[in-house]
């Protein structure tokens, strides 16, 4: 049987509704975007005094009960002065009254989540429901997801239901039903629907009880004394609050978590985790960051973990990548703290969103010259003024480009740098492809130059061949110049496999010298082992005083 009666159907497409406009928006997001419209979900207003609350007057009754009924009332609002009290009637335990909303215009492939304040009892195996059935354009349901509470105690709970649209979603019916034993009522108030935001910042406690948003959920397990989970004012990384666990005393085994809200999620898409961290753990402690992923039903489908220790109390960024399975609806992110005395951790500046590698590097959201996915880099060896940089330069791809230099004093010395984690499937074909730009063109009737990360010139190759190699002090100045008549610079472009544990299981490499001063795309295929768990992407530079190479367009596919 539909999940929508053709009669109620037929009244709500009767409404005349108001087309909303929406900005479209990466689907995992941490800050709320377009104005979503007025669902009257506090129930305040009755424009016809019917006793029914505007946009929520469709209701009915399932069964064969007495006396079932849905109407405004006044006991104890959480909002305002009005509550809408449902009631399922006597004489039909399986009876259920139901009242739905009107369509509410949303936006396909975005996350959103609905809250609402309920107020039940159902001790006797009667439930209350929370319904969002999803349409298309021609009204035509397209998904549906549910919850169902009892035991509530008759105290207001705040129920939430997030949920990702499908494609083709154009409207969204927000339904309640309450029954399943007699003399069943469900109070509803402050309904409501917004994006999807999952606070990553903490800094918003709506309620005002010393937990953010979103990440209200905590425990502790053992024996300890004293533990909590809070906000704090101490040096948060960003606005005012940083989230600070805390595992007590006397029990150094005990550990302190919290627990994210559901995050919707799509099967079988990569997404990346990111969120700074402050701990010392010097003395056999751990901080971790458990990742859960839960079917539609709530069933655990697995969990990917990280564990951190010897912090040296200062912000560290730590980064989880993960791919959802086939069948994964949402995940949860639960953070822990323990294994030594008054552990402490701190957090702040949380952010889920699906995976991009950053290829074009274009990306610099923390401004810090480097591009977001690729900031991890280093030299091996001693030479000086190595390093990388985002430059302007003659476009490849789009309007940045990644530099790299391996400085001089020391022609052995390499600068490489390293992505982040990209989550792959064992025993599958993918290409990495890249392009680069490196050495110069022979023959050619002019000078060429070549400039470093500081955009200084690094080297020089005349119409003879001839190549000048500039060196400077810390000041900038010219302290020397080395003349050769052949440019020894090598690249390196190599994937490395990873296992669950994150061990190097697989290295795969391409080494490239005599580049042309020209952009020259570079692929390298590669077939991962059974145990693969995700890949890394390396490149490196040097052989030769100042060597240089500029990097952009990094591509993985899938073959």
């Amino acid at each position: 049987m539909s999940i929508i009666k053709t009669k109620i159907y037929a009244s709500i497409v009767a409404v005349v509704m108001l087309l909303i406009i929406f900005i479209p928006f990466n689907p995992i997001l941490t800050q709320a975007s377009a104005q979503l419209p007025d669902i009257n979900g506090s129930f305040e207003r009755d424009a016809n005094y019917n006793g029914l609350p505007d946009f929520w007057e469709s209701n009915w009754r399932n069964g064969t009960s007495t006396g079932p009924s849905a109407s405004l009332a006044s006991y104890d609002p959480k909002d305002g002065y009005a509550i809408y009290r449902m009631y399922n009637g006597i004489g039909d335990a399986g009876s259920h009254q139901y009242v739905l909303s009107e369509r509410i215009p949303i936006t396909g492939g975005r996350a959103y989540q609905v809250e609402a304040l309920m107020r039940y009892g159902l001790q006797a195996g009667g439930k209350a429901h929370l319904d969002l059935i999803q349409l298309d354009s021609t009204g035509r349901e397209v998904a549906y997801k549910s919850q169902s509470y009892q035991n509530g105690g008759w105290v207001w709970r705040n129920n939430l239901l997030t949920f990702m649209t499908a494609p083709k979603a154009a409207f969204l019916l927000i339904r309640f039903a309450v029954g399943g034993e007699e003399r069943a009522y469900l109070d509803l108030d402050k309904v409501r629907l917004k994006d999807l935001d999952i606070n990553g910042s903490f800094e918003q406690d709506e309620d005002q009880n010393g937990l953010p948003d979103f990440w209200e959920t905590n425990w502790r397990k053992g024996n300890s004394q004293g533990p909590y989970a809070k906000l704090v004012p101490f040096d948060p990384a960003s606005g005012s609050k940083a989230y600070r666990l805390h595992n007590g005393i006397g029990d150094k085994n005990s550990y302190h978590y919290v627990l994210s809200n559901p995050i919707p999620v799509v099967g079988g898409r990569s997404y990346e985790l990111s969120v700074l961290m402050k701990y010392g753990l010097q003395n056999g402690g751990t901080a971790g960051i458990h990742l859960i992923q839960l079917d539609s039903q709530g069933n655990e489908l697995g969990m990917d973990v990280r564990s951190y220790s010897k912090g040296n109390w200062m912000w560290n960024k730590n980064i989880l990548t993960f791919t959802a399975k086939a069948n994964t609806s949402t995940v949860l992110i639960r953070i822990e703290v323990g294994g030594e005395e008054a552990a402490n951790l701190d957090l702040d500046n949380l952010l889920f969103k699906e995976l991009d590698l950053n290829g074009s590097f274009e990306q610099d959201e923390d401004q810090n010259g480097l591009p977001d996915f690729w900031e991890t880099n280093w030299r091996n060896g001693n030479s000086q003024r190595s390093g990388v940089s985002l430059v302007h330069a003659i476009l490849a791809h789009e309007s940045k480009v990644y530099r790299m230099t391996n400085g001089t004093g020391e022609p052995s010395s390499y600068q490489y740098v390293l992505s982040n984690q990209i989550p792959v499937a064992g025993n599958s074909t993918y290409s990495v492809k890249a392009l680069l730009k490196f050495g110069f063109a022979m023959n050619q009737s002019t000078n060429n130059y070549s400039y470093d990360v500081s955009s200084k010139l690094s080297k020089s190759v005349a119409p003879d061949g001839r190549i000048q190699h500039f060196h400077y002090d810390e000041n900038g100045n010219i302290i020397r110049k080395m003349v050769s008549f052949l440019d020894q610079t090598k690249v390196e472009m190599s994937v490395i496999e990873l296992d669950s544990t994150n061990k190097v299981i697989n290295e795969t490499h391409l080494v490239l010298s005599q580049g042309n001063g020209g952009w020259m795309e570079k692929e390298i295929m590669l077939t991962t082992r059974g145990n693969t768990n995700a890949i890394s992407i390396r490149f490196g530079v040097g052989n030769e005083d100042g060597a240089t190479v500029d990097i952009d367009n990094v591509r993985l596919d899938k073959r």
